[in-house]
C-alpha cells in the first residue's frame, strides 16, 4: 500500500505518479498527466502521492469508506440502509 508499481511486458518497472502517466497514456489520455512532467510539477505530484499512498487508508474512512485500519475491512452499514461489500 505504500507506493504503486507498474511493470512494463519487457520487464522495465515504473512506480508513483509515472505509473498514471504511462496508463493515461496508454488509453489516449496522456495529456491529461503531461503537465505533471514538468520539473517542478513532477516533483510535487510525486511528494502529494506519497503523502496520499500513506494515508490512503484513513482517506477512505474519512470519506465514507470501509474501515480497513487493522489490516482486514469490515462490512459496515452504508447510507441507503444497506451492506457495504467487504474487501
Amino acid at each position: 500500500m505504500g507506493v504503486i508499481h507498474g511493470v512494463f511486458p519487457d520487464g522495465r518497472v515504473v512506480s508513483k505518479v509515472e505509473v498514471f502517466r504511462q496508463a493515461y497514456a496508454l488509453v489516449g489520455l496522456g495529456w491529461l498527466l503531461a503537465p505533471t512532467r514538468w520539473p517542478g510539477l513532477r516533483w510535487l505530484t510525486n511528494v502529494f502521492y506519497e503523502w496520499f499512498a500513506r494515508n490512503r487508508v484513513a482517506l477512505g474512512r474519512w470519506f465514507g469508506g470501509p474501515d480497513c485500519a487493522a489490516g482486514t475491512c469490515q462490512v459496515g452499514q452504508n447510507k441507503s440502509g444497506g451492506h457495504k461489500p467487504s474487501l
